[in-house]
Parts: structure tokens; C-alpha cells; sequence
């Protein structure tokens, strides 16, 4: 059809034909002439004969348009897809150890050392684990350390008086519970303090040691003692067997 572009491309094609040869004759094999908002292609098809392509400028616009949508809506997936990936990424690379490493922060907070074991990775989250699992394993070290300090004797490793006050304790309700009765014995050494005078607080700390390694070593092997072990709570059944404590200088007690 003949629309306005046309006519006017018709009423130009003296013009545009001269153009379109001094282009040709530069060398330009394919040359486009603007014309207004349009475009004109040249094309020699025989030494006397142009071959002319008028491409409206609408057309060119409207095309366009729709292919700035598309390369809009692709840009806008590929961001969404992008930012999806690296949500799901920060999830499972960092969101998800760190909630791991809370939860295992929070038992051990609350007095428990056994917890889930961390995933192993060897960039900075694994370090921050490892470290983790160092500081657990250190603090669990020196809590280990109290509590045998704090239900232990320094000097000879037995139970200290407050251990045996926790065991009496334990044994009277068990005794009641059952129906049995059990023992207090009372031991000191007999003229300590002249040894202490006469050769000295080392021998009498070597006779302390020596005297409660024969106690330990006269209860049976099947029993209780509390030298170097923690305490057993109420329901274990370490509970039933003897105690052997020092209550502090020379004095010893076997429950």
C-alpha cells in the first residue's frame, strides 16, 4: 500500500537515487540514507539498476520499544533468579552453621558439652567452628578441673569433706529407702604432729599420701572410692559403695 512515507520517499527519489550512487561509488557496497525518520537502503543490483529498501522509522520505534520490554524483563528474571541463588546460598553456606553454632552455644550455656558435631569446612565459618569447638573443649578442661578441685583433697586425691557430706547425705536416704544400715569410720594418725615437728612438713605430707593409698587399698575393688572420680549422683548405683574421704589434717573417714 501507499502510505504518506511512500509518497514522500517518491517525491524525494531523484535526490535519494543520487545519494544512494556517490555512496556507491565511495566503495560502500551496502549503504543506508536517512531520510527523516526513515531509512533507506541501496543496494546495485546491475550497472544501470538500484535496488532501494525504505524502512519506515514507526516501525524501527515500535520495534525497539519491544525489544527495551524484553530486554527489561529479562533483566529483571535474571536479577530475581540472581537474588534468589544468593539467598539460597547465604542460607545453606552461612545462615544454616551459624544457627548450628548458636544451638550448640546455647547447650553448652546451659551446662551440657554434648552436642551436634559442626560441619567441617575450610573457609572462614569452619575456622570460626574449630575455634569453637577449642574454646568448648578447653572450657570443659578446666570445668573438669573445678569440680575435681572443689570434691577433692589437694594433698592425697581422696574425697575432701564436702564430697563426703554429699555421699553421707545420699547414703542416709538410700539407707532409710532400703531398709539397711551402713558404717562411719573415724581414722587419725596417732602423734602426727611429732613427725611434722621432727622432720618437717614434706615427710608429713608423704606420710599423708602414704597412709591414704593403704586406706584406699583395703576397701574391695568392687566399691566406691572416691579418689580421682566425680560424684555420683543420687540414683547411681556408685552410691552403694564406700567412701574414703579426709576431712582435713590427719583425720581420715571410710563410709
Amino acid at each position: 500500500g501507499v502510505d504518506a512515507g511512500a509518497e514522500a520517499l517518491l517525491a524525494d527519489l531523484p535526490k535519494i537515487a543520487a545519494e544512494g550512487l556517490a555512496e556507491l561509488r565511495t566503495g560502500d557496497a551496502d549503504p543506508v540514507i536517512r531520510q527523516g525518520r526513515d531509512y533507506i537502503r541501496v543496494r546495485a543490483l546491475y550497472p544501470d539498476h538500484l535496488w532501494l529498501g525504505h524502512v519506515p522509522g514507526e516501525q524501527i520505534a515500535q520495534a525497539t520499544r519491544g525489544l527495551g520490554w524484553l530486554v527489561l524483563l529479562v533483566v529483571f528474571v535474571a536479577t530475581v533468579g540472581t537474588f534468589l541463588m544468593v539467598l539460597l546460598a547465604l542460607r545453606v553456606l552461612v545462615l544454616k552453621p551459624l544457627a548450628s553454632l548458636e544451638r550448640a552455644a546455647l547447650r553448652v550455656g546451659e551446662g551440657s558439652w554434648d552436642f551436634p558435631a559442626l560441619h567441617r569446612r575450610s573457609d572462614e565459618i569452619g575456622g570460626l567452628m574449630q575455634a569453637f569447638e577449642q574454646m568448648v573443649d578447653r572450657l570443659q578442661d578446666s570445668h573438669q578441673q573445678i569440680h575435681h578441685m572443689a570434691y577433692h583433697d589437694e594433698l592425697t586425691g581422696l574425697a575432701n569433706r564436702k564430697q563426703f557430706n554429699d555421699h553421707l547425705c545420699r547414703a542416709v536416704e538410700l539407707a532409710r529407702r532400703q531398709g539397711e544400715r551402713f558404717a562411719v569410720l573415724f581414722l587419725d594418725l596417732d602423734r602426727f604432729k611429732d613427725i611434722n615437728d621432727t622432720h618437717g612438713h614434706d615427710m608429713g605430707d608423704r606420710v599423708l599420701r602414704h597412709f591414704a593409698q593403704l586406706v584406699s587399698a583395703s576397701v574391695r575393688d568392687q566399691d566406691y572410692v572416691a579418689r580421682g572420680q566425680p560424684v555420683p549422683s543420687p540414683d547411681s548405683h556408685e552410691a552403694d559403695g564406700e567412701l574414703v574421704a579426709r576431712l582435713g589434717g590427719d583425720e581420715f573417714i571410710v563410709l
